[in-house]
């Protein structure tokens, strides 16, 4: 799941994963498509490491343990060329970035299950993104009714449950795609 929100430096992302049986979880961040984007990984050994993707390419840039327990929240702080991840509200890895220009923020995983996922900017400076101060783009719980996205007829999303969306370029001829 992608959520439609550009990273920039200075931003926070976090969220609580459940490895459910599976053997590892993601909170992918500058994410651009599934060749190309950085990730907080953790995995069923306890570890949690910082990745890297480029062109399909993955490079593992640093690593860390972590004790399981049934959820833990994993968080992911950008400034600058360096990624900051907390597990647990421990600080694991800060390592460099390479040619990351910016992306979204994604979830990924071998069954797993994502909780409490929040985007936003850490105005206070404090490493969270929970203070009245800090700007706060993305608290989804997942709770609630069950949400069905629509889509129009070239499959542009047009609402999320949440926000409504609509594209400014003319509409085409599905008619000339048809052959």
């Amino acid at each position: 799941m992608a959520i439609p929100l550009a990273v920039h430096d200075g931003d926070l992302a976090q969220a609580d994963i459940r490895l459910n049986g599976g053997s590892w979880g993601e909170l992918a961040f500058f994410y651009a498509d599934p060749d190309n984007y950085c990730a907080a990984r953790i995995d069923d050994n306890d570890i949690v490491s910082l990745i890297q993707v480029v062109r399909g390419q993955e490079s593992v840039l640093a690593t860390g343990h972590y004790t399981q327990a049934t959820s833990v929240t994993v968080k992911v702080a950008a400034a600058g060329d360096t990624a900051t991840i907390w597990v647990a509200g421990t600080q694991l890895i800060s390592d460099t970035l390479t040619g990351v220009i910016g992306g979204t923020v994604a979830l990924a995983g071998e069954q797993a299950i994502f909780d409490n996922v929040k985007v936003g900017y850490d105005n206070t400076s404090d490493d969270d993104i929970d203070d009245a101060g800090d700007a706060l783009v993305v608290n989804e719980t997942f709770d609630g009714t069950d949400i069905t996205p629509t889509h129009d007829d070239y499959g542009n999303l047009t609402f999320d449950g949440t926000y409504h969306y609509g594209y400014d370029a003319p509409a085409l001829d599905k008619a000339a795609y048809a052959s």
